[in-house]
């Protein structure tokens, strides 16, 4: 008896993993034996990735879905799990198609790692297992909560300055509070006035921003834009009164479980709190 056709990833539960995809930004992909592109996800070690797998094979086929799972770095793999099944057996008896929830452990990290997740279906003891499709996981390290805030707590003071929160902004509010970081809520409207002791944070749409001189007015903030139909990009104006940082790329969308865009988050915000003098635009 042949064995399956080929698997598809339907879809990744979000609260374990990111179904983002780096460079194509779909939400779902196709994982096929043949497959000319390996799709890549980022997410956290020491938790557990959970995919919906669509398992086609013809009748009479009997089998189970297993997953092998390896680091990988320069050329070399180091197995991490081989043959785990998930999902238990599969019997296709009347369809031809089977949807499996394959749920996937992954260790703990101290340093952003790379693995390679692969899906196969051995259908006859002693056969070498057909590989289905591979998945190549950016697994980096969960920060401990408080870590980011005893950081960014240096560099508020270093420049004098405290974050600050305005607009709805609801991602940004609970991704501070989860991880322990103290703001100032602002409210939910762009402020009339501008505090100059304030790094003023918040999503804003491009129309508020249309004929204004954020850098003059602002003194410190960095704006998200969430309507932007520009390039997209991170825009720091440097000026003596302070500096405006416009936010055009959609990386709050799951930063509470993306650790690339947590990662961006950090980096920008670390940049808007460091004291200068000079003046400039950084694309």
């Amino acid at each position: 008896m042949k064995s399956f056709l080929w698997i598809a990833l339907l879809a990744v539960t979000m609260d374990s993993l990111v179904a983002q995809n780096p460079t194509t930004a779909v939400e779902s992909v196709s994982l096929h034996a043949r497959h000319p592109v390996v799709p890549e996800f980022a997410v956290f070690g020491d938790q557990t990735v959970k995919f919906d797998v669509a398992v086609e094979a013809p009748l009479g086929t009997k089998g189970s879905l297993v997953y092998d799972l390896a680091q990988t770095a320069g050329g070399i793999s180091a197995p991490l799990g081989t043959s785990r099944p998930v999902g238990g057996s599969l019997v296709f008896e009347k369809t031809t198609r089977q949807v499996v929830l394959a749920e996937v452990p992954l260790p703990k990290v101290l340093r952003p790692t790379k693995m390679l997740l692969a899906f196969s279906v051995p259908v006859a003891a002693g056969a070498p297992p057909p590989r289905a499709g591979k998945v190549l996981l950016h697994v980096y390290p969960k920060e401990e909560a408080g870590a980011l805030a005893r950081m960014l707590a240096m560099a508020e003071q270093q420049s004098g300055l405290h974050l600050g929160i305005f607009g709805e902004s609801p991602v940004l509010r609970g991704f501070f509070e989860e991880q322990k970081i103290g703001f100032k809520d602002l409210g939910s409207q762009v402020p009339d006035r501008w505090d100059k002791r304030i790094l003023h944070l918040g999503e804003i749409p491009s129309a508020a921003l249309e004929g204004r001189h954020w850098d003059q007015r602002v003194g410190h903030a960095i704006l998200f834009v969430s309507d932007s139909t520009g390039l997209p990009g991170v825009y720091r104006t440097i000026s003596p009164a302070g500096s405006v940082t416009k936010v055009t790329v959609r990386f709050l969308d799951n930063l509470d479980v993306d650790p690339q865009r947590q990662e961006l988050l950090i980096e920008t915000l670390q940049q808007a709190l460091k004291s200068t003098t000079s003046t400039a635009d950084i694309p």
